[in-house]
């Protein structure tokens, strides 16, 4: 009796170490399918993440040629803050000559802009001999550019209102140079102002 019953209990925890072994088996393949599939779960967030910054990355640089574009094709524009500083910057230069403003007569947006700084110019102070469309010869002018003629050199009031306006337009982003130019189109005692096409940038 004394044997069976050791022979009973050795059989008992037998089965219950078979049962504790294939329940540890299956626990470590169910921590085991855990762990794949967190590192699945993980590389994938990753992969997503990966993508999301990738699109946002092509997202951004689509936006930032595309102000580019606008920009470029954009028409020139006197904004109320620069026009002011503009008069501001030629006010006390008004009464040096009277000035001319030359624009194309093929381009609208030139014709346009030189109309804005007529506008600007006269609040200034500034008179006007007159303006006209011209027709450029190749390569036409580009940008906003100040000119006097030769004969007016010398004469410090004409050259300082000239070189104060070019430098105005220059400093405000219109003028390619921030020198005026000596220009013999430029009639004597007249400020010549050569409103071209936009440049291109």
């Amino acid at each position: 009796m004394i044997t069976v019953g050791v022979a009973g209990e050795l059989f008992v925890e037998f089965m219950a170490s078979s049962k504790q072994t294939a329940l540890r088996k299956v626990n470590a393949e169910i921590s085991d399918a855990f762990k794949n599939a967190t590192e699945r779960d993980h590389l994938a967030v990753l992969k997503a993440e990966t993508l999301a910054n990738e699109s946002r990355t092509v997202a951004e640089r689509e936006q930032i040629a595309r102000l580019r574009l606008e920009e470029r094709v954009a028409p020139r524009r006197l904004t109320p803050e620069v026009r002011a500083k503009l008069i501001a910057a030629v006010k006390g230069h008004a009464s040096a000559a009277p000035i001319e403003i030359n624009s194309s007569m093929s381009d609208a947006e030139s014709g346009e802009f030189s109309a804005m700084l007529r506008d600007a110019l006269k609040d200034a102070g500034w008179k006007f001999s007159g303006g006209s469309l011209v027709a450029w010869d190749s390569p036409a002018p580009r940008a906003v550019t100040v000119a006097i003629n030769p004969a007016d050199v010398n004469s410090s009031a004409i050259t300082n209102a000239a070189v104060a306006l070019q430098r105005a337009l220059y400093s405000i982003g219109f003028a390619i140079d921030p020198q005026a130019k000596s220009d013999r189109n430029a009639g004597v005692g007249i400020i010549r102002l050569i409103v071209g096409f936009k440049p291109e940038k």
